[in-house]
């Protein structure tokens, strides 16, 4: 086997690990309780969490893809609390899941454009 053939196997090993990964966190998600509307909402405020990016280090404001302007510390708190829910979801608490995406919707919707 030559340096290259090496290379590639790594890669192939290095993707097969990533998708591993992302399938085994899909899955700990659908066996837990948090299925059907706090799921949902999980997907919804992550999408608008996850377009909310400074466009360089220190920024105060940050803006969302739908238009919606934040500060870099909201941001971060979400991002935080998004985790949680993530956590709370695998340990099979959706009421500490859907109390954490309370918080989050209600800064979110604070913050919606007319």
């Amino acid at each position: 086997m030559n340096a290259d053939e090496g290379v590639n196997i790594m890669r192939r090993k290095i993707v097969i690990a990533m998708v591993v990964a992302v399938l085994s966190g899909t899955t700990a998600y659908a066996d837990s309780d948090c299925a059907g509307p706090v799921m949902r909402e999980l997907h919804a405020d992550e999408r608008i969490v996850d377009s909310l990016r400074p466009d360089k280090p220190g920024q105060v404001r940050v803006y969302a893809a739908d238009g919606a302007e934040f500060t870099a510390g909201q941001s971060q708190w979400m991002r935080g609390q998004l985790k949680e829910v993530g956590r709370a979801c695998v340990r099979g608490d959706s009421a500490a899941a859907a109390r954490l995406l309370a918080g989050v919707r209600q800064l979110i919707d604070a913050h919606a454009r007319p």
